[in-house]
């Protein structure tokens, strides 16, 4: 079926964007403004509590649904943290660095903000649910992992803070608490999540705040004058910790374990049994001057690491010219998938990006083509991009994948996303409605465009199964 024309939304004119809520569009809250997450979401159990909040597994959810179990249990799952407003003013600052941080990473490796919302009491943070647990709770129960174990995790590790350092961010708290997987059985599901205490440092910078946790920190952060390879130092503790079920710094008081620190002295005796090579991986990231310690990029060309074999599919390039309603639906779907074919395909840039930059570059791109294609096809692809190219990986996917890679619940949820009256149809002016929405689905410029592209589209009304076929034939 095609798409309908909706009486009650024909000559509809647009209204200009509300640039009040370009503060939140940045990632800060905006207090005067407050939008329910309850109307959008239905909570199923608490992940995780502390001091200032609780982090929930919720499910994305329109209200006829909501008295239906076997409907939400089939519905994609999320994560909130819901923060709360009167203990915002302790950790004020380090909420606005992670909500400056997630919103600006584009990472497969790195957890993925989706939505925020504000009410009364809280303010909560949407984010994909890592129902695997935590790399701290697989080495409590098994003890340790085997090297080709973590030769897995290591190798994803460095790939994301190869890419948080590219784009001078340090991250400042990197343990094993802090690194979490998307799927159970996988390892190679590995998510970077916490950067409340992560910064972005000018380069060739230096840092002066002694932050973090202390088994973690490394010699110069407790000296108060650090930069990046803070950063590695905390992934070579966490490979010695996983490696081994032990730490290389006992101790129960901060000041002792600080002392031990500052000496860098590694208890060798625990790397017993393993093989030389991974002894050398890890001494080589526990150098105590930072100079001489590995950086993220060198890490990933040591001999041990490079037997690892992080599993991806051929990437298939399928261009296509579409309208910026399309290429709209497309980017939110990207956002809250939890395709495994998506997945698959974020995986497969890392097999483009032979620089382990974090972005598809025309050099990287070329040098892809060259190998997998025809003489022909990486001309006219490189033709499409139009010149010099640096784009993140989503944008790229977005550029050369098609609808089939999502599941019907992509096309649920982004339907949901716009149906904003929640009457079971789309309609030009709900369209219109939900760029108003206090979000990150959508920054502010895409909301812009948009509303640009709207004006050009003839006014509709579709119900979900004429929404996936219209976006299947584009």
């Amino acid at each position: 079926m095609g798409i309908c024309v909706s009486k009650k939304t024909k000559n509809l004119k647009l209204k200009p964007l509300d640039t009040r809520h370009r503060t939140l569009q940045n990632s800060t809250i905006k207090k005067n403004y407050t939008e329910r997450i309850y109307k959008y979401y239905d909570f199923i159990r608490i992940i995780g509590s502390g001091k200032f909040g609780t982090v929930r597994e919720a499910v994305r959810i329109s209200k006829p649904e909501r008295s239906v179990q076997e409907k939400r249990d089939n519905l994609p799952k999320f994560a909130v943290k819901s923060v709360h407003k009167a203990s915002a003013n302790h950790i004020g600052l380090e909420l606005k660095r992670e909500l400056l941080v997630l919103k600006d990473i584009d990472h497969p490796n790195l957890l993925n903000l989706l939505e925020t919302y504000e009410d009364e009491g809280y303010m909560h943070f949407v984010t994909e649910l890592c129902e695997g647990g935590s790399l701290a709770k697989k080495v409590s129960d098994k003890g340790h992992l085997n090297e080709d174990e973590v030769r897995i995790v290591m190798g994803q590790l460095l790939l994301a803070v190869k890419y948080l350092h590219s784009n001078e961010y340090v991250h400042r708290d990197l343990k094993p608490d802090n690194i979490l997987f998307k799927n159970t059985e996988d390892l190679n599901s590995l998510k970077i999540v916490d950067f409340g205490l992560s910064k972005k440092i000018e380069k060739r910078g230096c840092l002066n705040s002694k932050v973090g946790t202390p088994h973690y920190m490394a010699p110069e952060v407790i000296a108060k004058k650090y930069g990046k390879k803070c950063d590695i130092w905390s992934l070579g503790i966490t490979a010695f910790v996983i490696l081994t079920g032990s730490h290389p710094f006992k101790g129960t008081f901060t000041k002792h374990i600080f002392n031990q620190v500052t000496n860098a002295k590694i208890d060798t005796e625990a790397l017993t049994g393993l093989s030389s090579q991974a002894k050398d991986f890890i001494s080589k990231m526990l150098v105590k001057k930072p100079s001489r310690r590995l950086s993220a990029e060198e890490a990933l060309k040591h001999p041990w690491l490079c037997v690892s074999n992080i599993p991806s599919q051929p990437l298939t390039l399928n261009f296509q010219t579409q309208s910026g309603f399309v290429q709209t639906c497309k980017r939110v779907m990207m956002k809250i998938s939890n395709s495994s074919k998506l997945e698959e395909l974020r995986k497969a840039c890392l097999d483009i990006d032979t620089e382990c930059c974090g972005y598809i570059d025309t050099k990287c791109l070329k040098k892809y083509l060259e190998k997998n294609y025809t003489p022909e096809e990486a001309v006219n692809t490189l033709r499409y991009f139009k010149g010099k190219l640096q784009m993140k990986y989503s944008y790229f996917l977005l550029q050369t994948s098609g609808f089939e890679v999502f599941d019907m619940e992509d096309y649920k949820v982004v339907f949901k996303y716009f149906d904003f009256d929640n009457d079971g149809y789309i309609s030009t002016e709900d369209i219109v409605s939900s760029l108003y929405k206090t979000d990150v689905l959508l920054c502010l410029e895409e909301k812009a465009q948009l509303e640009k592209d709207l004006e050009g589209l003839q006014d509709f009304s579709m119900n979900l199964e004429e929404f996936k076929e219209y976006l299947l034939s584009k």
